[in-house]
C-alpha cells in the first residue's frame, strides 16, 4: 500500500518500496507492532507523533498484519471507508 497510495495523492508514505524506505526493516516492525493488537495506544500515538503521521491507511495488508481496528481508537478519525479500506486522520 505504501507504494501505491503516495503516487496517487502526493502524500509521503511512512513505509513505502523498501528500497527507497530509509530504515525499511525498522520500519515494517513498527507497522507490524503498530497493527498488533496486543500493543497499547499510548505507544502507538507516541510513534505516529515522533515520525509525523498524519494519516493511517488500512486495507487488506495491514489487517495481515494484526487485529488492530483503528476504528476504534479514539485519536484515529475515520475519513474514508469503501471496498475493505479504511483512511484515519491522526487527531492531536
Amino acid at each position: 500500500t505504501g507504494n501505491y497510495l503516495p503516487a496517487r495523492v502526493g502524500a509521503r508514505a511512512f513505509l513505502g518500496h523498501g528500497l527507497e524506505t530509509v530504515d525499511a526493516a525498522e520500519k515494517e516492525a513498527l507497522v507490524a507492532r503498530f497493527f498488533d493488537a496486543t500493543t497499547d495506544d499510548a505507544w502507538r500515538q507516541r510513534l505516529l507523533a515522533r515520525y509525523g503521521v498524519d494519516v493511517v491507511f488500512w486495507g487488506p495488508a495491514e489487517r495481515a498484519l494484526g487485529t488492530f481496528d483503528p476504528r476504534t481508537a479514539p485519536y484515529l478519525r475515520q475519513v474514508y471507508a469503501g471496498q475493505g479500506y479504511g483512511i484515519f486522520e491522526v487527531e492531536r
